[in-house]
């Protein structure tokens, strides 16, 4: 495999990951503002499982922290 086949495959990667986190975590998760279709959200923390090695409970847990003492003491 080439050196530009495996950039393209990383940055391709990398870019549904952060779409997953965005869209997954974030907005359905821990804010509750968004309902997927349950097939969406199984590929999603798939995806994210797979290739990220994230915990979806454990980040929520530590993002509504983030929320809760935003830029205070306690921030993680």
């Amino acid at each position: 495999m080439s050196l530009l086949w495996m950039v393209v495959i990383t940055l391709a990667v990398l870019q549904t990951s952060i779409f997953c986190t965005t869209i997954f975590l974030h907005r359905a998760k821990t804010h509750r503002g968004l309902e997927l279709h349950p097939l969406a959200g199984f590929l999603m923390h798939l995806e994210l499982t797979l290739f990220t090695g994230v915990v979806p409970r454990q980040w929520v847990a530590v993002h509504r922290k983030h929320h809760h003492f935003s830029d205070e003491a306690g921030d993680p």
